[in-house]
């Protein structure tokens, strides 16, 4: 019986439409593109012991859903491994899973709703993992996750609720950019990157400083004290603690806190001699 199908087994079979693993089957990878580009594929029987799936293994397998991993257990999913499959709808990811690529489900436009159960324990959401997913509507995060990467759900069209867990450090540029989120932010979170939020629906997001923040050439001209998170999420009614004191005159005159970076408006007149 076949123990291993080597990879790019199948890749590119245009006219592929049904592929059925033998019972008993000792397999237990589905390697680098084995199905890569099989897009009739619509039909696949996968041996139980399959837990490791390698990039591209399905990627733009469109005609793929939800029943061909039915009760399979995820251990390794590679950079893009199921991107581009049309009618994955609905995807559990647990305890066993140990790795995580990127861009796992980047494309997927029925993935509706994404299960994070039974004691997962991966810290980061990797980038593009969820890129496209245009009928995800809410998430919500364990407790383990405590970095979001740039484009993890960049383009979510109807994602409106993130539930973050406590503890979250980084969400990454563009990682909600162009959803329907509205959110709290957590005050946890010291790292945002460029255009996170870029093109939601917030409303209000309240910060304690903005120490460790990134900022890039973008942020050098700032008309106000909430142009730098204007430019991260465009349009939010913004509070933050005010890093220094000002005058009646719009001069500096004290500094509150050691902060990585200040933000001077075109509001500052001046800047009293000393303060920093």
């Amino acid at each position: 019986s076949v123990i291993t199908v080597g990879k790019n087994a199948f890749s590119g079979c245009m006219n592929l439409k049904s592929v059925e693993y033998e019972s008993g089957s000792l397999i237990t990878k589905i390697e680098d593109n084995t199905f890569n580009g099989c897009r009739l594929l619509e039909s696949l029987k996968l041996p139980l012991g399959v837990v490791e799936f390698g990039e591209n293994a399905f990627l733009n397998c469109e005609k793929l859903g939800d029943a061909t991993f039915l009760n399979v257990s995820f251990q390794v999913l590679g950079n893009y491994a199921f991107s581009g499959i049309k009618g994955l709808t609905n995807i559990t990811l647990d305890g066993t899973l140990e790795s995580l690529g990127e861009g796992v489900f980047a494309g997927c436009p029925g993935l509706k709703k994404v299960s994070f159960v039974n004691g997962f324990k991966l810290t980061t959401i990797p980038k593009n993992t969820f890129y496209g997913a245009t009928s995800l509507q809410s998430v919500i995060l364990p407790e383990s996750v405590k970095v979001i990467e740039d484009n993890a759900f960049n383009n979510c069209a109807t994602l409106t609720s993130v539930s973050f867990g406590d503890g979250i450090t980084k969400i990454g540029s563009a990682s909600f950019k162009n959803t329907a989120l509205k959110i709290d932010l957590p005050k946890t979170c010291t790292v945002i990157g460029c255009d996170a939020f870029s093109g939601c629906n917030l409303k209000s997001v309240e910060v304690e400083s903005l120490n460790g923040w990134e900022a890039s050439g973008v942020f050098l001209e700032l008309e106000s004290k909430y142009d730098l998170l204007y430019a991260l999420i465009k349009g939010a009614s913004l509070t933050y603690t005010e890093p220094f004191v000002m005058d009646e005159n719009g001069y500096i005159t004290k500094v509150k806190a050691n902060y990585s970076l200040y933000i001077i408006g075109q509001n500052v007149k001046g800047i009293v001699a000393g303060v920093f």
